[in-house]
């Protein structure tokens, strides 16, 4: 009798786990970038992208792997 594959959990504490209801559109700035209001959009997308584990895609924290 064929033996089945083991179940995986996904680790969704890791940074390049995406969750099924995650998409482009999942995240919604308000205000929208503009030029005067900069400060403001900045703080909405880095308070977005921390509560979705994605903040360190852009503030230099997450390692990059080695090209090997």
């Amino acid at each position: 009798m064929p033996r089945a594959a083991p179940v995986v959990q996904p680790d969704t504490n890791s940074m390049l786990y995406i969750h099924p209801s995650e998409g482009p559109n999942s995240i919604s700035i308000i205000p929208k970038l503009t030029g005067p209001n900069y400060l403001a959009w900045s703080r909405s997308m880095k308070r977005e992208l921390g509560a979705k584990n994605k903040l360190p895609f852009i503030d230099g924290s997450m390692e990059i792997p080695d090209s090997d």
